[in-house]
């Protein structure tokens, strides 16, 4: 006489394995995408620490923005507000200690300017910090 009752323990306890086995691989999902989604976003504001990027100079439609001693990581450029206006990319790394002359287009003159710099990350701006304004 074969016991069908102790077949069925063993298909319900294999069912129940299984199950866990399913269970764990969701949860693990799900926190593996969200410890790498806070990684990127650690990255991606750790290279503006100590970053030095504000605007010196205006001349018509020039503005000279200048990088002073910090991180030494490239840019992929700076945004430039003129008086408060739309903004418009520098594209392009400023190496510590220089300056770059950004020209801007479809305005005849600047009294004032705001300069925010940004990093690319996964091929999209990532803008940092506190925008820095001349005069």
């Amino acid at each position: 006489m074969i016991h069908k009752r102790g077949l069925s323990e063993v298909i319900t306890t294999l069912i129940f394995i299984l199950l866990a086995i399913i269970a764990i691989g969701i949860v693990w999902y799900i926190f593996n995408n969200l410890s790498n989604q806070t990684q990127d976003q650690i990255n991606s504001n750790s290279q503006c620490i100590g970053l030095d990027i504000r605007p010196v100079g205006i001349s018509g439609t020039d503005i000279q923005v200048t990088r002073g001693a910090g991180t030494a990581t490239e840019i992929g450029g700076v945004k430039i507000s003129p008086d408060g206006g739309t903004l418009q990319d520098c594209l392009g790394d400023i190496p510590v200690g220089t300056t770059k002359t950004c020209t801007l287009t479809g305005i005849l003159s600047v009294t004032s300017v705001t300069v925010v710099p940004y990093f690319i990350v996964d091929e999209q701006p990532q803008t940092c910090g506190t925008p820095s304004t001349y005069p």
